[in-house]
């Protein structure tokens, strides 16, 4: 089976194009000293998944005239929706069988809180550019960019990606279209929503990635995607295996140099 598990040490390859995720939670239990460690299965999201996803993390404000009202946001609604898309069992709660299915009955009872921290833990990951190894020339050039997916001292792999600077036109499409805000007129108040349209940072990841590579410094002696190494199935089929929240890290670290580089 595809799949990756955060108890993974030894040295292994790593499929960009993971099908099932093993999440392993450390949660506090009534009458369990210290903590009692369960297990949530999560089947890998789907693009449109991710993206209803992302709009479900919006911020909110009520005006009243030059005044706010009312401010809504944060994280619950998108990481709670989204363990109810792809919940497939869950393991080590008492009263529970391991392995049990996750049906829409036990979705309405589990803790809220854990569903939370369940989706938290998929999409952990941390992007580092790497300026000594990248090479910059008059046109912008190429950057290194080290990607953990996964914990931080339990990571499924730790990755170096290649992407190309983008170009003058590429910078203004994306800031054009990397948020998104709208405002509805509800009886005397206004309510304005702002988020963060993840279309845009996957679009732009695919167009820069150049190549990807394990860290040789990492437990991942390899990289895949469905199977095949980047040399066989190629640039587009490996951005395609990569998570939204994957391509988004490495593009927000990469363009925040970017502008802070162009204002020196």
């Amino acid at each position: 089976m595809n799949e990756a598990t955060q108890t993974q040490k030894a040295k292994t390859a790593f499929d960009l194009a993971i099908t099932s995720f093993e999440i392993l939670l450390p949660v506090a239990w009534p009458g369990k000293e210290g903590k009692l460690v369960v297990t949530h299965r999560l089947s890998r999201p789907t693009p449109q998944q991710e993206s209803e996803y992302k709009r479900k993390l919006v911020f909110q404000e009520r005006h009243s005239g030059n005044q706010i009202t009312e401010e809504h946001g944060g994280m619950s609604d998108g990481l709670t929706w989204l363990w109810d898309q792809i919940a497939e069992s869950v393991s080590g709660y008492p009263g529970l069988e391991d392995g049990t299915a996750v049906t829409e009955p036990l979705a309405a009872r589990m803790r809220v809180a854990h569903k939370e921290m369940a989706i938290a833990a998929l999409y952990e990951c941390g992007a580092e550019v790497l300026p000594e190894e990248s090479s910059a020339t008059f046109d912008g050039g190429e950057w290194a960019v080290r990607l953990r997916i996964g914990s931080l001292n339990s990571p499924w792999a730790v990755l170096k990606l290649r992407l190309r600077e983008w170009t003058e036109s590429e910078k203004r499409g994306f800031e054009k279209k990397a948020t998104f805000s709208m405002s509805v007129q509800q009886g005397k108040t206004k309510l304005a929503t702002s988020g963060i349209n993840q279309q845009a940072f996957s679009d732009l990841f695919d167009a820069l990635l150049l190549s990807v590579a394990p860290d040789t410094d990492s437990s991942t002696s390899e990289v895949l995607a469905n199977g095949k190494t980047f040399a066989e199935a190629g640039r587009e089929a490996f951005a395609a295996a990569f998570l939204g929240e994957w391509k988004s890290e490495a593009v927000t670290q990469l363009t925040q140099l970017w502008r802070k580089k162009a204002q020196d």
